[in-house]
């Protein structure tokens, strides 16, 4: 299940984190509501351009997956690249189905996450910034995914602007490459079934994959797979 690691992770560390649904915020509850943990995460740094806020669970069952996207339907496959003028469409748990068009690219950054993982504001490199007139990324909506009209995975969600109408969102592709996944199918196969680039506008300004020097930077961390037991207090 893939996320931000904001989302999924307790604190920006390996510790054990559960994942439940419904979240917190709509009553979901640690134990009674458990349908995974935390599997691998790429870590954010405070004092060096980070790339992407990205984390993938593993469920307690495959039962509970499914191939369909929410209101939507089936993802078939991932754009390995998309460009400044692309309509993109996403299924926020807070903004509901939106579109927006993507109006800046290679966009550095600066995001504040307050006391999340002692970070405060850090920087992130080669954002996409996706435009709309109505709320398009609001607190819930995180770790959502952009899509194409044909339902073809782009970009994730992880931050917007105050008036949620400005998604802060990288390329899909670069978290399928740090966590070498793919897309499932509905057999329980993986894919990587990837659509033909589609330019809507002409411009040389486009998206690409990392390249093996940048994915090399990105700092993938895999979790503990088991809750530590508490150490006893001493006086």
């Amino acid at each position: 299940m893939l996320s931000n690691n904001h989302v999924l992770n307790r604190n920006n560390t390996s510790g054990y984190t559960e994942t439940i649904q419904p979240g917190g915020a709509d009553g979901g509850r640690s134990g009674r509501d458990r349908i995974g943990r935390l599997y691998r995460y790429v870590r954010l740094r405070k004092n060096t351009g980070n790339r992407m806020d990205a984390a993938i669970s593993i469920p307690t069952s495959n039962r509970l997956l499914s191939p369909r996207y929410a209101t939507v339907g089936r993802v078939p496959g991932v754009i390995r690249s998309y460009g400044i003028g692309r309509r993109l469409k996403k299924v926020g748990r807070s903004s509901g189905l939106a579109w927006g068009t993507v109006e800046s690219i290679h966009t550095d950054i600066d995001v504040s996450y307050g006391n999340y993982g002692g970070l405060g504001t850090i920087r992130f490199q080669n954002q996409t910034v996706i435009r709309s007139t109505v709320p398009i990324s609001l607190p819930g909506d995180s770790g959502s995914v952009w899509l194409t009209a044909g339902n073809y995975a782009a970009a994730v969600n992880f931050a917007g602007s105050a008036n949620g109408r400005l998604s802060i969102s990288y390329p899909v592709v670069w978290a399928l490459q740090a966590f070498g996944v793919g897309i499932p199918r509905a057999a329980g196969r993986v894919g990587r079934s990837v659509a033909k680039a589609k330019r809507v506008r002409r411009t040389s300004a486009r998206t690409r994959p990392l390249s093996p020097a940048e994915l090399n930077r990105v700092q993938t961390k895999k979790a503990a797979s088991k809750r530590q037991p508490g150490k006893k207090k001493t006086k």
